[in-house]
């Protein structure tokens, strides 16, 4: 099958017709390029999509980019699995809105997988990028199943294949439907060596072309392996870049955290210092009103000392006879007693002239 054929569209411009995209082959640079698959899938205007799938996955970025496109398409879309979503073939039936799959089809999940030559770090550096590669993948059946994570990289890690009831089961897919006949477009011509634990039946290969038969073929396979590697020594590099920010943010979260924690102590500190305080505003507050309350006012303290002298109260300044002394005095007397500043001035103010002249016959 060629480049060109790998998928097929139709009803790709009415908007009252639904359109069809047919996948049944490898993704990849041996099978298609995404830019190829995208830029005829912008193009379709019909308002549901019918995505039919008889695919052994292939080249990770390219399928990643396949199923964000269909993701993003206004359409309806809903996936059939007619004979095989196997490896990235299933994270692209995973971007569907609905999922459907045939009685006699199968759905295989497992890691993703990788080839370097050089050192060590680069062998070090292929394996981080293959870790990063498999939470991609895990977010989006975590997404679609609602199972635990951890249980779908166990799934990962066995290589698990699945029936059309398993999958319904594990929540891969919404509905079974009838067995798919043989179809003249669909190839069936998968390798399986390159899966650890394919059943017996045309399924699919570990996401890698055809065995090469003649050398042709076989240079065409070295060209396309080639052209994978240098797609993936810059993503390489990015994933190094990524890990040391990382590293520098969680260690700028550590360096600051002591001061957000010091801070946070001292403002409690502070406000248990202002609680206090205002609790020793409000104590005084009541204690001057109860003072108020308690107080007698200076003329009421100066007429219960004339009281106690038992002097007459007569105003020095109406009767200036002896008596008026004698209330003088004792107006002189009680105005020294009066420790109140402001009860003083007061008193002084109504009784200073008996105050005065007391004093004066004093000297």
């Amino acid at each position: 099958m060629s480049k060109s054929t790998w998928f097929k569209i139709t009803n790709a411009a009415s908007k009252d017709e639904e359109a069809e995209i047919s996948i049944y082959d490898v993704i990849g640079s041996w099978g298609v390029t995404a830019a190829s698959f995208c830029a005829q899938l912008k193009a379709i205007t019909a308002s549901k999509i019918n995505l039919r799938i008889h695919c052994p996955g292939g080249a990770i970025f390219e399928g990643a980019a396949i199923a964000n496109a269909i993701e993003r398409h206004p359409a309806t879309v809903t996936a059939h699995i007619d004979g095989l979503a196997a490896s990235m073939a299933t994270v692209i039936a995973m971007s569907a809105d609905k999922v459907c799959m045939a009685k006699n089809a199968m759905f295989m999940i497992h890691n993703p997988a990788g080839y370097v030559g050089g050192d060590a770090e680069d062998m070090r550096s292929i394996a981080d990028l293959l870790d990063t590669l498999k939470e991609t993948i895990l977010n989006a059946y975590e997404q679609k199943t609602g199972k635990d994570r951890g249980d779908l990289s166990n799934m990962m890690d066995k290589e698990t294949w699945l029936t059309a009831e398993e999958a319904l089961e594990d929540g891969f897919i919404d509905e079974i439907t009838e067995d798919v006949k043989a179809a003249a477009c669909i190839t069936g011509d998968f390798d399986l060596s390159g899966f650890l634990h394919a059943p017996s039946v045309d399924t699919a290969t570990h996401g890698m072309p055809k065995k090469p038969t003649t050398l042709p073929e076989a240079l065409t396979a070295l060209e396309a392996s080639q052209n994978r590697v240098g797609v993936l020594e810059p993503l390489t590099g990015q994933v190094s870049t990524l890990n040391a920010q990382l590293v520098t943010a969680n260690g700028t979260i550590t360096a600051h955290a002591g001061s957000i924690s010091a801070l946070t102590i001292e403002r409690d500190t502070f406000k248990a210092e202002r609680d206090t305080a205002n609790g020793a505003i409000v104590t005084l507050r009541a204690e001057i009103a109860t003072l108020k309350n308690t107080a007698k006012t200076a003329s009421e303290l100066a007429v219960d000392i004339v009281a106690e002298t038992g002097a007459p109260a007569v105003s020095a300044e109406k009767n200036p006879s002896a008596d008026a002394k004698l209330s003088g005095s004792v107006l002189l007397a009680a105005y020294e007693a009066i420790k109140d500043p402001e009860a003083r001035t007061a008193f002084f103010a109504k009784n200073k002239a008996a105050i005065f002249a007391a004093y004066n016959s004093k000297r």
